[in-house]
């Protein structure tokens, strides 16, 4: 079954369609304590019109994140012309052989259409390099991508560091060999308890001093990535 959903938008004007259908995968960020800033991803088991859609409980590396009764969500899905997101929250948990969630309906569907803030949950390796003072030697911090787009990242972290540091990014995109350098400036921080990993730290980077060969080569992986979502239905 394949529903078009049609809701006023956030951003837009005219209302903004959105397909769901059973087994469509998405991507799921809930409002709860020791998980912020992270996309899980998961899958629409079904859906009743205008009352609700159940997902699957998310879960990282076989261990379910618990996402209690009255969480407020997010979701991403990829469409053919672009990324949706809306927000809504959970109604109730479904036990079983296959442990669910069931959502109320979407309050809002918003299409990103600006390049620059879509957020592709993406896992590239980043180098960052930032001075705590003036006198300091600069530190280098090596870390991993949550998600990234053409404007910015987020990066777990070894460590917290303040916001609105500006820091040198390296990144070592998958789909060439060279390094890509650039400005960034530290614009939200958090902390995110991990199964199995205890507490990370995480920060949200805006990217400036692109160049435009890193642009594009930005550009493309990230259009690698969205492509793969769509043929996997992963995303």
């Amino acid at each position: 079954m394949n529903k078009a959903v049609a809701l006023p938008s956030q951003v837009q004007a005219e209302p903004v369609e959105i397909h769901i259908h059973s087994m469509q995968m998405i991507s799921f960020e809930a409002d709860i304590e020791g998980h912020h800033g992270y996309m899980y991803p998961s899958m629409i088991l079904g859906f009743t019109e205008n009352q609700d859609i159940t997902v699957g409980v998310p879960t990282l590396d076989g261990t379910e994140i618990p996402v209690p009764t009255g969480s407020r969500c997010t979701f991403q899905t990829t469409q053919t012309d672009g990324i949706r997101t809306f927000a809504t929250r959970v109604l109730h948990r479904v036990d079983g052989a296959f442990p669910a969630l069931v959502l109320a309906w979407p309050e809002g569907v918003v299409r990103m259409n600006r390049r620059d803030s879509v957020r592709i949950p993406a896992r590239v390796l980043v180098d960052i390099t930032f001075c705590r003072t003036l006198d300091e030697t600069p530190v280098v911090l090596r870390g991993w991508t949550t998600d990234l787009s053409e404007g910015g990242m987020k990066l777990l972290a070894a460590e917290s560091i303040p916001n609105g540091t500006y820091l040198s990014v390296r990144l070592h995109l998958p789909n060439t060999e060279d390094i890509h350098v650039c400005g960034g400036r530290v614009v939200r921080t958090g902390s995110s308890r991990m199964p199995g990993t205890g507490e990370r730290q995480w920060v949200g980077v805006e990217f400036s001093n692109v160049s435009s060969s890193i642009q594009r080569n930005l550009r493309l992986y990230l259009w690698d990535v969205q492509r793969e979502c769509l043929r996997k239905g992963i995303c």
